[in-house]
């Protein structure tokens, strides 16, 4: 029996040490992919891109980057509180940059590296422009934090030992390997691949997989020669010379976004709804929309929502004996009619324009009653209707529908019954993430700076600002939003949609002509790069620092003090102390320590005294 026992126990080993592998094979989960397509992996960066914008726009751009640029005032509605430049919680801009973007990333080139002859040469284009993608994102992680682990990021996988423990690049490197793998890309894509003499067909993402281009190639390069820029313009402050010298690689280069069919937008599709959480983005700033209203630039309709002042509303505050505001009052034409006083159209600039009206952005203990009331305070907006009262206000908030699209919005009425806005129809969402038009920008102002190239700075210019002007009309039409192509107001109000000959107007007016007076032309270009990324506001917060626009006296647009004593605007986002548990622990804190950074603190003095590499040298708040 024993016998019997010792030969079965031997055939059994036997099977175990000859089958391991196929016993392997056949016990694999069939819905595991082993080895994805890359074609794939690439279509997951790109949508995740956007994935986390709820998180962003909750935090970051409309509690801080927004009310500190004085673009917006508050987020909800109210002044901005005397706490508004106390950070607390961030969107997740550093962890998505590692796990849904830069992983698939680093993938791919894995991937591809693991190949060999025609088969990984065919993909040769799709790795380069990973770094393409993975540079744009790491961009924005390093505007806000600083230093942070690239070279040996997302290694771990690929490592053996795994690399768990990766270094930080500092910011300065950071910008040079960016600036070269970016060189170096656009020179990979330029040539056609080979291998032993014979031509290598790339393997084509098509417009299913490349959800931004489409596969072109050509657009590709525009958007890398772009990146340099965005790389250069960071660089000027610290390194003017290196940053020059880019600019001119890219001018001599001519691969430039030039149209806004080669912006960089992130397309979520049909009947797209972003994110449909409640945010409140924002009153406008005053400032602001008193720059845009005085030269009529069509973008104020945009990115700026109509206040609820129309004919309508108007009428029911004179019908109840409800205080109008004096902003609103000066355009309106009210006559006396059998003892009634009766709205009859507007003056001055008339509709549209009448609708816009921007808040100051003193902070709430600082304001006096009076502006409070003609601006703020909830219950002198308030109208009776039926048993309840309804909140109609009179200045303009920030244009939610621009990026939380297919939403459904309450026009103001002074019915039980008011209409509603419901987008039927099939309205694709576009947000741009790198323009043409700031491509434009870029180019006047290292022109205005000295830089050698072609054409005069103020082509560049008037070139950057109607493209400006049409991709945000665009990106309007596109998703349809309300009264974009018919007013709610049939009697007294007028669409929205951009008018021909608008561009060439405003293209006319002083405040958008360059004069030849370096400072004020910068200023100028400073002014518009920063309208042009309304919907982008890291790239606002960026354009603000290293500019010092919108700058104290301007007579463009002016930067107000937010209050009579000292208020200090963070420069850089909190930095916390890692875990002692972290298995990154001493990089991180040596990489903190390195750039002086104080963590654990959200003190906005320590903030904003404790800047970035790039943004030592460059002027205060307000300074330019």
């Amino acid at each position: 029996m024993k016998k019997v026992i010792y030969i079965l126990l031997s055939v059994s080993f036997l099977f175990t040490a000859c089958s391991r592998e196929k016993m392997a094979d056949i016990n694999i989960d069939p819905t595991v992919v082993e080895t994805p397509d890359i074609k794939y992996l690439f279509t997951n960066a790109l949508y995740n891109l956007e994935s986390y914008a709820y998180g962003e726009w909750f935090y970051d751009n409309s509690q801080y980057i927004l009310p500190w640029m004085q673009i917006t005032v508050g987020n909800n509605g109210s002044a901005n509180s005397s706490t508004m430049n106390q950070m607390g919680s961030t969107g997740s801009r550093y962890s998505i940059f590692y796990n849904i973007v830069g992983e698939p990333l680093v993938r791919i080139r894995h991937l591809i590296d693991q190949q060999a002859g025609a088969s990984a040469a065919s993909y040769r284009y799709i790795r380069a422009l990973t770094y393409f993608v993975h540079i744009y994102c790491g961009l924005k992680v390093t505007d806000v934090q600083g230093a942070m682990p690239y070279k040996e990021a997302l290694q771990a996988f690929y490592t053996d030992p795994p690399l768990l423990a990766p270094v930080f690049d500092t910011q300065q490197d950071l910008l040079a390997t960016w600036d070269n793998e970016l060189k170096e890309n656009i020179r990979i894509l330029s040539e056609p691949v080979t291998v032993d003499g014979k031509p290598i067909t790339q393997v084509d993402l098509g417009e299913r997989q490349d959800l931004i281009y489409g596969g072109d190639i050509s657009k590709w390069i525009k958007l890398a020669n772009t990146l340099r820029l965005k790389i250069a313009v960071r660089l000027y402050q610290a390194d003017p010379q290196n940053a020059v010298r880019i600019a001119e690689e890219v001018a001599a280069d001519g691969r430039l976004m030039s149209s806004i069919d080669d912006d960089f937008y992130w397309y979520g599709g049909e009947q797209f709804y972003n994110f449909g959480e409640g945010i409140w983005h924002g009153v406008a700033a005053k400032n602001l929309v008193d720059f845009l209203r005085k030269n009529k630039d069509p973008r104020l309709r945009f990115a700026f929502s109509k206040n609820d002042f129309n004919s309508m509303v108007v009428q029911g505050y004179l019908d109840q004996g409800v205080e109008i505001p004096d902003y609103i009052l000066q355009d309106a034409v009210i006559v006396q009619e059998n003892g009634k006083s009766v709205f009859k159209g507007w003056q001055g600039d008339g509709e549209p324009w009448v609708r816009y009206h921007g808040a100051p952005v003193t902070i709430s203990g600082e304001l006096s009653t009076e502006i409070n009331n003609k601006y703020f305070e909830e219950s002198k907006f308030q109208l009776t209707v039926g048993e309840s009262k309804r909140t109609l206000r009179p200045v303009s908030f920030f244009n939610k529908s621009m990026v939380q699209p297919n939403q459904t919005i309450t026009y103001p009425g002074v019915s039980e019954i008011s209409d509603q806005y419901r987008p039927n129809g099939s309205y694709a969402y576009r947000e741009v993430l790198v323009s043409a038009a700031e491509t434009q920008f870029y180019l006047a102002e290292f022109k205005l700076l000295g830089a050698n190239i072609p054409q005069d700075a103020a082509t560049w210019f008037k070139n950057g600002v109607a493209l400006s002007v049409e991709s945000m009309d665009r990106v309007a039409r596109d998703l349809n939003i309300p009264y974009y192509n018919e007013p709610y107001d049939k009697q007294y109000g007028k669409a929205i949609r951009l008018l021909p000959d608008e561009i060439s107007d405003l293209l006319a007016r002083p405040d958008y002509t360059l004069t030849g007076n370096v400072q004020e032309d910068l200023e100028k270009v400073y002014i518009n790069l920063i309208l042009d990324r309304l919907l982008t506001p890291t790239e606002i917060y960026v354009t603000a620092r290293r500019s010092g626009v919108p700058a104290t006296n301007s007579h463009l647009w002016a930067r107000e003090p937010f209050s009579s004593y000292s208020f200090s605007i963070p420069r850089r986002f909190v930095i916390n102390e890692p875990a002692k548990s972290d298995i990154n622990y001493n990089n991180k804190v040596n990489a903190y320590n390195e750039q002086g950074f104080t963590m654990n603190t959200n003190v906005p003095s320590v903030l904003e005294n404790q800047r970035i590499w790039y943004d030592k040298n460059a002027p205060d708040w307000g300074v330019r």
